[in-house]
């Protein structure tokens, strides 16, 4: 399966302002947008479970009897992102005078990413899966760094 792809992202986000003896910190409403194109290849089983061949009784019906037979899917997904209006503010100080300490991170620039992952489907009704990744900043001060999840979804 090769399946091109385009998404278009806007992230907003809105913090509240804290304060205690020793100082403060204000954060101003952040946001950004992202661009990413790229696509995605990898294998596409219907993921139909079939008969169950376990020896044990109680799970012959639902459960498989060795690892090679569980319908298994992989991905690869190699992207490039572009992040673009990303501002907000942080500032910080304390009640002496000149303290303040204002920050304005931008994140606007061009990542590289690559993400990879596998699903099982290990009962008629369970579902595993993981994935993990890399984004490289090529330009800018993109975002950089690893990301992995693991899924169970469970139908009933």
């Amino acid at each position: 399966m090769l399946e091109p792809q385009l998404q278009y992202t806007w992230q907003g986000l809105s913090l509240d302002d804290g304060q205690d003896n020793a100082g403060y910190v204000k954060f101003g409403h952040g946001s950004a947008q992202h661009v990413r194109a790229g696509f995605r290849l990898g294998s596409h089983n219907d993921m139909t479970f079939g008969e169950g061949t376990s020896s044990r009784d109680t799970l012959r019906d639902s459960a498989k009897h060795s690892v090679r037979e569980l319908p298994v899917n992989w991905w690869v997904q190699p992207s490039v992102i572009r992040t673009f209006s990303s501002r907000g503010d942080m500032s910080m100080g304390t009640a002496a005078a000149g303290s303040n300490m204002t920050f304005s991170p931008s994140q606007n620039g061009t990542s590289l990413d690559l993400q990879a992952g596998l699903e099982a489907r290990v009962r008629e009704n369970i579902t595993l899966g993981v994935q993990a990744g890399y984004a490289h900043s090529v330009s800018g001060n993109s975002a950089e760094g690893y990301n992995g999840q693991a899924t169970l979804n469970v139908t009933f």
